[in-house]
């Protein structure tokens, strides 16, 4: 079935739409490498998101706390999550990491923390509805994920002026820009995940460096007006409009 809705779509796209909008450089540049559309037809116009309602820099009182936002599925790695976890904690006892979010890996999730004596240092969350309190509550976001498209929730933590730590995947590394808004490290690479964030976690000039340096990014490319007014533009090329 998925192959035949992949056919279906790449059908669509090529032969179908006059236009393809992708959420990023890295989703255009797969479109075009399985031909599902034109390189002519497609047009990138990132995720944006609106105003918040909580302006503050996140400062924890009770030690650093390195957090993240998503379902407890196998694309958001989960347990790699908690494998850095135990690796810093090893490290730096005081530092602890909230999951934020459910999922059908709850018990596996649930297990591991227990099996690994992870109790005091990892909680999970579930799900909230107040995400931006739940992020003014963390220092350092980190996505640990196999594969994202455009992912909102890195949005939420840059506007919410966190610095961020994500693995070189396509639509996670569009969003943060390295050494400048976090760092992007690669996926299986544990010690460097470790030390980046040990890095963060010992120096908040730098967190507050990189978290002003997100919102920054975060309002000037990934703002909902930002991608508004890009779509619009995508149909008034398409339709002229009367003014």
């Amino acid at each position: 079935m998925g192959v035949m809705y992949h056919g279906l779509e790449i059908a669509a796209g090529a032969l179908l739409t006059d236009r393809v909008i992708a959420v990023s450089a890295s989703e255009r540049a797969e479109l075009i490498q399985s031909h599902a559309a034109a390189p002519w037809r497609i047009r990138v116009i990132p995720n944006g998101l609106p105003e918040g309602s909580v302006d503050a820099q996140p400062v924890s009182k009770n030690g650093i706390v390195v957090g993240t936002l998503g379902r407890l599925t196998a694309q958001k790695s989960p347990l790699r999550f908690l494998d850095i976890a135990q690796r810093v904690v090893r490290q730096d006892p005081r530092i602890k990491f909230l999951w934020v979010g459910d999922g059908e890996l709850r018990s596996q999730w649930q297990s591991w923390v227990r099996e690994h004596n992870l109790e005091d240092n990892v909680q999970l969350g579930g799900w909230r509805e107040d995400v931006e309190t739940a992020l003014a509550g963390m220092d350092i976001f980190l996505i640990v994920s196999d594969y994202e498209g455009a992912p909102y929730a890195l949005l939420e933590a840059m506007r919410a002026r966190l610095p961020c730590i994500v693995t070189d995947v396509p639509g996670s590394r569009d969003i943060v820009t390295h050494d400048l808004t976090g760092f992007i490290v690669p996926k299986e690479d544990r010690s460097q995940q470790v030390s980046r964030i040990l890095a963060l976690a010992d120096d908040a000039a730098l967190r507050h460096r990189f978290g002003e340096a997100g919102w920054n990014r975060w309002k000037h490319t990934y703002s909902l007006e930002h991608m508004v007014e890009a779509t619009y533009e995508v149909y008034a090329e398409l339709v002229p409009f009367n003014h």
